[in-house]
């Protein structure tokens, strides 16, 4: 085949990364969609409570019918009463989180404007009554605070016992499943975003199964033990490519041959992580 390349018609790759949050060398890149798949009582949550703790989040929402029952799972978690929801079913939950991330942006510009004014007042010994607040009347007598000290807050957000919910049918939630990373946008670029952490029980079910937008956006799947082989195999679909089906059921077998054992599924794993799966967190499966 010959070719003929053409001038200036070059693509230029942004600089940046669509994981652009610093994690522990050893846990997934963060923003995260991570999925649970799981029949009832096969330990999803307490995986879901366990990795939102390693990540060390400043704050985490909550969507679940079954916060109460579960509080002692959730307890280590930063979770607030105002950010949880127990009613799935309840209109307007998504909107109320967006506005909660939108304000945490508005904050944090907030701080960086009032303290480059600070700044610039102790630096040429400008009178604190010269200088009022940048969002107020008041004089700036005291340097600028922040809830994060400056820094971009680490948001997350946990969805469980919800699937068969008008939650997984509303536009708003699967809207937000698309966007995640790009909630809460900054006006220099780049965003607060949200990583999502979601707990099912059925992955390709005809009715109240795992919406499409949800499975094609996952960055990483709990996958635990299975009796319906099909939904293995449409898992299987999603890292087709990546590995052959032997290599795939060989480590889901291995995964999961304790007692709420499960194959963690990596889907962009960092260059120093040796494979793509796991067994849990802790423990890399690397096929020969």
């Amino acid at each position: 085949m010959n070719y003929k390349k053409v001038d200036k018609l070059d693509i230029k790759v942004p600089k940046g990364s669509a994981f652009n949050m610093e994690s522990d060398p050893m846990l997934p890149k963060l923003h995260q969609l991570s999925l649970f798949v799981a029949k009832r009582g096969s330990g999803k949550s307490v995986a879901i409570s366990n990795l939102v703790r390693m990540f060390d989040f400043d704050r985490v929402f909550i969507i679940s019918p079954t916060i109460g029952s579960n509080k002692q799972m959730w307890s280590g978690l930063p979770i607030s009463l105002g950010d949880s929801y127990d009613d799935p079913d309840e209109a307007g939950i998504i909107t109320e989180i967006i506005n909660e991330i939108d304000a945490e942006r508005d904050d944090l510009v907030r701080y960086r404007e009032e303290l480059k004014v600070w700044k610039n007042k102790q630096k040429n010994h400008i009178p604190s009554h010269a200088y009022l607040s940048v969002y107020g009347d008041e004089p700036l007598e005291e340097k600028p605070q922040h809830r994060w000290n400056g820094k971009i807050p680490r948001l997350a957000l946990i969805v469980d016992d919800s699937q068969s919910t008008k939650l997984f049918r509303d536009r708003k939630f699967l809207n937000a499943i698309t966007r995640h990373r790009h909630l809460g946008q900054l006006p220099e670029g780049g965003a607060i975003g949200l990583s999502m952490f979601v707990a099912i029980q059925n992955y390709s079910a005809t009715s109240g199964g795992c919406p499409r937008v949800l499975r094609n956006n996952t960055t990483t799947m709990g996958v635990f033990k299975m009796k319906d082989t099909r939904e293995l195999d449409n898992i299987f679909d999603e890292v087709a490519g990546e590995v052959d089906k032997e290599t795939f059921e060989n480590v889901y077998a291995e995964a999961t041959s304790e007692p709420y054992g499960f194959l963690f599924i990596d889907f962009h794993p960092k260059e120093n992580h040796p494979s793509m799966f796991r067994k849990r967190f802790n423990e890399f499966l690397i096929s020969s």
